[in-house]
């Protein structure tokens, strides 16, 4: 059993989003003001900007990162960074990428969730 703040964390849920509609469904929210942990799953970055930026659950996000534990692979580990690569024009290689640190296809943000 896993342990976040002295409390035992003891369910798990996973929200798969597939419209940005999803990121202002009361339900939705009340899971996530209700979680102990939060952990970013893997896939593709834009999906994270392009359905939660500006939305509800990223405030919601964002207003419990310094109060519980948070933890993502790849594209989840991204979005916790000051720079995030978005992959909103089409994926690349890190050798491309350092060929031509310019092209079209380098998009870059700023930080998406500000971890302290």
């Amino acid at each position: 059993m896993a342990i976040q703040a002295g409390k035992p964390l003891n369910s798990v849920r996973t929200l798969l989003f597939t419209k940005k509609d999803a990121s202002s469904d009361p339900y939705v929210l009340s899971l996530i003001q209700n979680a102990e942990a939060i952990f970013f799953a893997g896939g593709d970055q834009s999906d994270y900007i392009n359905l939660w930026a500006g939305t509800p659950v990223q405030s919601l996000v964002q207003s419990k990162i310094a109060s519980v534990s948070i933890g993502g692979t790849s594209a989840g580990c991204a979005i916790e960074g000051n720079w995030i690569y978005t992959g909103e024009q089409t994926s690349i290689t890190s050798a491309e990428a350092m060929t031509n640190p310019y092209g079209k296809s380098v998009t870059l943000a700023g930080a998406f969730l500000h971890v302290p």
